[in-house]
């Protein structure tokens, strides 16, 4: 008997969003992009800008490599502030 294996499909993957007060709004993404594998991206909503995405090893490591970046600018704009609990959705793009 045949083991059937199904891959998630492009644009598959999770979503959280990162605000805090009025200096840090980021949208943080991990996503099976291409065939090659999933990659972490990152919006930050006040400058209107994507930061460079990266591949991962898994998703999860998506979502740990842009928690990383997050908790590092949050570090530098908001050191006083606290970093807030991510709440992963999932998302089809």
């Amino acid at each position: 008997m045949a083991t059937k294996v199904t891959f998630p499909k492009g644009g598959e993957g999770f979503q959280a969003e990162v605000k805090i007060g009025e200096n840090l709004h980021l949208i943080l993404r991990a996503v099976y992009g291409t065939a090659v594998g999933p990659t972490m991206s990152i919006y930050d909503v006040k400058a209107h800008k994507w930061r460079p995405p990266a591949w991962a090893a898994d998703i999860d490591d998506a979502k740990i490599q842009a928690e990383g970046i997050a908790r590092a600018l949050h570090k530098k704009v908001c050191p006083d502030a606290q970093f807030p609990e991510l709440d992963w959705q999932s998302i089809q793009l």
